[in-house]
């Protein structure tokens, strides 16, 4: 306690530091709860790498969005060799410089076998990030329990419970997420979850994010994979995202595919991952109906998909236009028809080539959403889109980050995340 005061007196902000809070917490249960590491050594250790790993659950959940259970079995390889081997090194060596080789030696030792169990997937479990107040009231039970065996049994109910939460409770929102100047699109819908375009740069790929996003919610896979169209900002990231996470069916534009998309089929064949071309696509999922339609033109940006969300239980309607250009809208309106909508994604990052008045005189959104990079290159959005949309409220990536529409009850509730 005197040296956790000592410290934040030193510099407040350690509050937030996530080994600050790692080896305060896992320290003062170890110290709260003595009285139950009892027996021989190997009871002993067993018993303080639960008390450790339950105590630090919510870091772990909260922090990544995932635990490996496999840790409360490595605790008790581990504890035994930082203690009595890589500490007592280490002050040596700070005495006995000549003897760091030694212990540069034993350190690789202990991480090479904390990597080799890291690769292993099947004790990680994806969970989704708790609330300030639900890790308030974990801890609050964790220190007032007295029980060792009740702590137990309700932490194993509880982690569980809280692992299918997704299959418990119904929720319905679409994120454009942040990915410079390029488009990706989570719809989530109860426990499904479809992704729109992936975005990408050279040298910048965005899957480690997007998949990040995703555990956020504790989502492990994707159902549907729309690649609006083979532009490398749209489906760049995908080649690294379909190997990272599981992804169950591709669909791609009805235009024949180019070099970006041939590069990923092979790497869906190599994963054994559906794949298909679509050029009028129409599902539904829990009162969500779906239409995507794409023509097949010989522009790439012509070809891109256009997806009608329909949300009938909430009455909320969202158009999200890809790259679609004038011509396309053009196409689209002959082919539809269109009223008003709650949501436009504003086609080719706010390009003068897409958003043609006509077309958003008739949709005339309510919200209006652009996926645009700071400072691009391109000049987008373009100052005539922008006051052909002024009636509509703008929120744009570059300047409110990633932009969330959450449905429920009727009522919409939107969040940005600033970049």
């Amino acid at each position: 306690i005197l040296v956790c005061i000592l410290l934040l007196l030193f510099n407040p902000y350690y509050i937030f530091n996530i080994g600050f809070q790692y080896s305060f917490i896992i320290s003062f249960a170890i110290i709260k709860k003595r009285k139950w590491i009892k027996g021989n050594i190997i009871k002993r250790l067993m018993i303080t790498s639960l008390i450790a790993n339950i105590a630090c659950f919510p870091i772990n959940v909260y922090y990544n969005f995932e635990f490996n259970f496999l840790s409360i079995i490595l605790s008790i390889i581990f504890v035994p060799l930082i203690n009595y081997l890589i500490f007592p090194l280490a002050i040596i060596v700070f005495f006995f410089p000549i003897l760091n080789n030694i212990f540069n030696f034993f350190v690789s030792f202990v991480e090479d076998i904390n990597n080799i169990f890291s690769m292993c997937p099947y004790f990680y479990f994806i969970f989704r990030k708790p609330s300030i107040l639900l890790i308030i009231i974990y801890y609050v039970y964790f220190f007032k329990t007295s029980n060792f065996n009740n702590l137990l049994i309700h932490s194993i109910i509880l982690i569980t419970l809280y692992q299918n939460i997704n299959k418990i409770f119904d929720e319905k929102f679409i994120t454009f997420l942040d990915v410079n100047e390029g488009d990706a699109c989570v719809v989530k819908i109860w426990n499904n979850v479809y992704l729109i375009d992936t975005g990408g740069g050279f040298n910048i790929d965005y899957s480690d994010n997007i998949i990040k996003y995703l555990h956020s919610f504790g989502i492990n896979k994707i159902n549907k994979l729309f690649l609006s169209h083979g532009d490398f900002d749209h489906l760049g990231s995908s080649y690294n995202l379909v190997k990272k996470i599981k992804v169950e069916n591709v669909y791609f534009n009805s235009n024949s595919y180019n070099d970006n998309e041939k590069k990923l089929i092979n790497v869906l064949e190599d994963k054994k991952i559906n794949y298909q071309r679509i050029n009028n696509y129409t599902f539904s999922f829990n009162n969500v109906n779906f239409n995507i339609q794409s023509f097949n033109l010989k522009e790439e940006n012509d070809s891109s998909m256009i997806f009608n969300i329909v949300d009938s239980s909430n009455n909320f309607k969202l158009l999200l236009m890809g790259d679609a250009s004038i011509y396309t809208e053009e196409l689209y309106m002959k082919n539809n028809k269109l009223s008003t909508y709650n949501v436009l994604k504003v086609g080719h990052h706010g390009s003068k080539t897409s958003s043609g008045k006509e077309f958003i005189n008739i949709i005339n959104p309510k919200y209006s959403v652009m996926s645009v990079g700071k400072n691009n290159r391109y000049g987008h959005p373009n100052k005539e889109v922008l006051e052909s949309l002024k009636d509509s409220k703008i929120y744009r990536t570059d300047e409110d980050g990633s932009i969330m529409f959450k449905i429920k009850n009727r009522k919409l509730k939107i969040e940005t995340c600033s970049p």
